[in-house]
Parts: C-alpha cells; structure tokens; sequence
C-alpha cells in the first residue's frame, strides 16, 4: 500500500535536554491516540507493557549524523543489576513464563554476558574476563564447554597452532596437555605427569597407526600386533619387512650386559657384535650362542664345531649323512686273520681301526664316522664267520666220509674176525682129528 506519510512532532529526552524529534504516521491515521492504561502502543491502543509494538520494529542509525557504534537500541539495568531481552513470551502475559521461552542480556550476579531458556538453562555465558562458556555459568578458561562437542562437516577440523595443547584436568584440578604442538615442529601425545596410566582405546575395533600415509602398526582387537602388516597372523606379535637389508630386519641394539637383553621368563636374547646368546639371565654357558663363522653352542659359549652340544641330547631319530662300510664286502678286501686281531687287541688295547679310550676323551667321536667303523668291524666279524662256517662245513664233512670209512672198515674187520675164528675153529678140529 503506498504510504502518504504526515508530519507532527514529539519531544523525545536525551542527556537530560528536551530534543526535538520528527514522528511519521500512516496518511489518514489522527497519528497520536491515548491508550486504555497508560502505556504506550505502537499498532495497538491496549499495549500490555509501557511500550508495546504490533509488528515489525526497524532501528537504523546509520542515518545519524554522529554514525557511532553506540548508536542502536539502549537497555539499562535494573535495581538487582540484570539487563535482559526476552524472546517467546505471550503477548496476552508478557511477564510470564511460557515454554521455549528464551533471554539474552546482562547478568547482573557476574556482569557477564548470557543466553538461556527456560528449559536448557544457561547456554552461553561470557564473564567480564572475557572467559567464555557453553552449558556453564563459571568458565574458568577463555573457552569453557560442559558437555560435548561436535566438529563435523568433510572439512571441518579442531587446529592447534604451534604451542596449542588439548588438557585434561588430574585428580588435583591442575590442567595436563594430552595432544599438544609445540614450537619445535612436534607433535606430543599424552601426560607428562599427573596420570597413573594412559589409556589408548579403540571399542570393538582395531588400532592402526601410520606415517606417511602408510599404515605402520596395525594392534588388532584380539590382541595381535602387527610391524609392517595389517593383517598379523600371529598369536601376539608379527614382524614383517620384505627389505633384504640390513634397516629392513629386527635390530635389538642395546648396550651394558647381558642383562640388557630381551627377556622372555627370566631369561634374556641378546646379540653383541659378533655373538648371539639366549642364555640364563645369571650367566652364560646355559642356553643358546651363535658365532660370527655360524657354528652354534648348547651350554656353551665357545663351540668349536657347526653345533656343539655341553650336555646330553634326547632326539626321536638323528639322521645323520656319512660314508658307509660296504667297501668291507668288497671281494678284493683284505681281511686280517684273527691271529693279527688278536695281537693288536693285546698291544694297543682296542681294536684296530677304533679310537681309544683316551683318544675319545680328548677329540670326542664322529657319530656318523663311528656307526661306520662298529659297522665294518660286524662286517668283518660276519666275514670271519662265514669263513669259519665253510671250515666247520668242510670239517663236517671230512668227518662224515671218515666215519663212512671207519664203519667199513669196521665191517671188514667184523668179517676178518668172524673168518678167523672160523678157520680156529677148524684148526682145533684137524687137531683133534690128528690125534
């Protein structure tokens, strides 16, 4: 509706002075009436409080000649020192409370400045220090919030500039940076002090860390970690690196004894520049070393063979690569008669081929070479009894065709006698017959 705006005028005081002011009314309007109570009503003529607009309520300074930040709309305190701007109420009881009812203002408890609602309570607050607070009244710290915060958005981010810190208060109210960046171009995560223990949680999930912007260490919720894979297979701990160099192993580098080493069940593992132990923690010589030339000690540290053993060894089966005694079966070996066995048994007080006792108990014996000479000397054992069956066989029957000529012989003289006694008997009859 085009507006055909009237002139009148109105006294309005500013510094304690009358000043004179224009007031605009809508064209056919009387401009000024007189309300029912007293109040004054812009829109209506039964305004509720001592000054009442229906409608929308433009102020605009910037048409002031002074143009100062001052200029606006002025609200003073009151006795008890509050300056509030109420929000939501009813017209029809513009001093009661209704819900979703909120203000803005001064508070006149603290002189700071506060938003709140008749359901929320105290939202924001602003203390005279210039301390801020959301959910709180008391902020102790230029941003104070009690509750939680939400930072959301694809780009949205919470930035600490160089020496910013997120602090959690200890049990004794002294603030403790837990994520803080330093001047120094590092990034610190954690207590210092203040905290008996620093939990790093992570739910049902796993935990994984990475640098630059590949993953590193992957802690998995079942307890299993994992260098240099994100999927460790083991039980506890897997190390995994496909670097044939040196950086790309497990380096345990410490310095100061054997006591220095890694540990597992009071023992320790531990490497010096040419030595590898896994030993008992309260000396040496009781459990594993490995040379720099790769020969290997079991309770002891100076083996002197690929694995020397300082004690006795419980195996299933020992698979051991020599050369045999087969040569002994060799129809062109020399086998010495037991005669020359026997002369070098009472001389030398083993048998010939075999280390002696003392010989045994200074160099030790070849396991492999050892089977193979007992094995020679069964070999050749075995070939002497072969012999001495083919003797015994020979014998036997040397035995048999004498007893076959003894029998006949026998039989023959059996005969002789027989025949003999015959003609005696003859003989003595002739006799008898002579005479």
């Amino acid at each position: 509706m085009n507006l055909i705006r009237t002139l009148a005028t109105a006294f309005l005081v500013s510094s304690g002075a009358l000043v004179a002011q224009t007031l605009y009314v809508p064209s056919g309007a009387s401009g000024i009436g007189t309300s029912s109570n007293g109040n004054v009503g812009i829109g209506t003529s039964n305004p509720s409080t001592k000054a009442f607009v229906y409608g929308t309520l433009t102020v605009d300074p910037s048409a002031l000649a002074s143009n100062s930040y001052s200029e606006g709309i002025r609200i003073g305190s009151a006795n008890n020192g509050y300056s509030i701007v109420n929000f939501g109420v009813n017209p029809a009881n513009p001093t009661g409370t209704q819900a979703n009812q909120w203000w803005i203002g001064k508070n006149g408890a603290d002189n700071g400045f506060e938003i709140w609602g008749n359901s929320p309570g105290d939202v924001f607050h602003i203390l005279p220090s210039g301390n801020v607070g959301i959910g709180t009244s008391t902020p102790d710290s230029l941003l104070t919030v009690q509750g939680i915060v939400h930072v959301g958005g694809s780009s949205a981010a919470l930035v600490l500039d160089f020496g910013g810190a997120v602090a959690a208060k200890d049990a004794t109210g002294n603030n403790r940076n837990l994520i803080a960046g330093w001047s120094d171009g590092n990034l610190y995560v954690g207590p210092t002090s203040g905290f008996a223990d620093t939990y790093l949680r992570a739910g049902t999930g796993n935990i994984r860390f990475s640098l630059a912007g590949t993953e590193k260490l992957t802690l998995l919720s079942n307890g299993a970690l994992g260098i240099g894979t994100t999927t460790p297979t083991a039980t506890r701990l897997h190390i995994y690196d496909t670097s044939a160099s040196e950086t790309g192993q497990w380096i345990a580098d410490i310095n100061g004894g054997y006591n220095n080493g890694l540990r597992v069940r009071g023992g320790n593992i531990y490497r010096t520049d040419s030595v590898f132990y896994a030993g008992d923690k309260d000396g040496l010589g009781q459990g594993l070393t490995v040379l720099s030339n790769n020969s290997v000690g079991i309770g002891t540290t100076n083996p002197t063979h690929l694995l020397t053993v300082n004690g006795a060894v419980r195996a299933k089966e020992v698979i051991v690569d020599t050369g045999w005694s087969d040569y002994v079966l060799d129809e062109h070996y020399k086998l010495a008669p037991l005669s020359e066995v026997e002369s070098h048994i009472k001389a030398e007080k083993h048998l010939p081929g075999i280390p002696s006792a003392k010989d045994v108990a200074e160099h030790g014996i070849s396991l492999g070479e050892m089977q193979a000479k007992l094995l020679a000397k069964i070999e050749e054992l075995t070939l002497h009894q072969i012999e001495q069956e083919k003797r015994l066989a020979i014998q036997s029957e040397q035995i048999s065709t004498q007893a076959s000529q003894l029998a006949a012989q026998t039989t023959q003289m059996s005969a002789q006698a027989a025949r003999l006694e015959r003609l005696e008997t003859e003989n003595a009859a002739l006799k008898a017959q002579i005479q």
